[in-house]
């Protein structure tokens, strides 16, 4: 199965041998076989061989930098492409409006679904827990985002859906880890990290 190489120590240098690229930090030297890599990201400052970098683009390796906060910086993209296909109807997707909606509409179901079945699933560790509300909350919400008619919509059902799933998942978790708010940016505890 191949991996997203991802670059965070600074000071890395990135080389070739053959068919691997090879990761020298001041602390180590790591070797990964390139058909092992679907794509590489690095953050900040990291130095790659020219050679390292034809043999990326060889094998149709995208390679991203992003600055040390994680905003994008620049792509280099091997002259051709190995998925090209895909990039092309990647492209048709985001123009046209219909589709964009479409898969909009998809995201915004399958969470709202997977996020009611987590609830479902794990309330059998309660013995006087209810997920009456949660499931009448959760069919209303669903036939909602099926006459949903613009992106506004879905995103205000997915937030009202999240805030009832939250207050479930803060009865739900009785255990070491406590959900009591979401946090995030920073995350300011365990169940908010995951």
């Amino acid at each position: 199965m191949k991996n997203i190489l991802i670059l965070t120590a600074q000071s890395t240098c990135i080389s070739q041998k053959g068919k691997r690229i090879i990761i020298n930090t001041n602390e180590a030297q790591q070797e990964i076989k390139i058909k092992d890599i679907s794509s590489c990201i690095f953050f900040g400052n990291i130095q790659f061989t020219t050679q390292a970098l034809r043999l990326f683009a060889k094998e149709g390796i995208q390679v991203t930098n992003l600055s040390y906060e994680g905003e994008p910086r620049y792509i280099i993209l091997p002259a051709y492409h190995i998925n090209y296909d895909l990039r092309i109807r990647q492209y048709e997707a985001y123009f046209s409006e219909e589709l964009r909606f479409k898969i909009a509409r998809f995201i915004v179901s399958e969470k709202i679904r997977l996020s009611y079945e987590f609830i479902s699933r794990n309330k059998s560790r309660h013995k006087k827990f209810s997920i009456r509300n949660l499931s009448k909350e959760f069919n209303k919400t669903k036939e909602k985002i099926m006459k949903a008619e613009n992106v506004d919509e879905l995103l205000g059902l997915e937030g009202n859906f999240s805030k009832i799933y939250f207050n479930y998942l803060k009865e739900l978790s009785k255990g070491k880890i406590r959900f009591i708010e979401r946090s995030k940016r920073p995350p300011r505890d365990e169940a908010n990290a995951s």
